[in-house]
């Protein structure tokens, strides 16, 4: 069956409503921590790949973050592209 075939049949739209209930579950997990600088990243999550997005003052927040969203059992990889450097505002 083609991509377009198994589209219109529904199943993408789970895939995709599947991928975006993982994505906001990630994104709500760093929106709690108790540091401030994680809850400013942001966080993209496709077919078991969750890319984490941002910037942090420290090389143990990076890895935090990454701690916070391994949790979800639908995360098979995750992609830190957390940049850290610091910043004041």
């Amino acid at each position: 069956m083609s991509p377009a075939a198994s589209a219109f049949r529904g199943v993408e739209p789970t895939r995709a409503g599947h991928d975006a209930a993982v994505q906001s579950e990630a994104q709500s997990l760093l929106e709690q921590s108790n540091y401030l600088a994680l809850r400013r990243l942001r966080c993209e999550f496709q077919d078991g790949r969750l890319v984490l997005n941002g910037r942090v003052p420290t090389f143990y927040l990076k890895q935090v973050a990454q701690t916070i969203v391994r949790q979800l059992p639908a995360v098979r990889r995750i992609d830190n592209r957390v940049d850290v450097a610091e910043f004041w505002n």
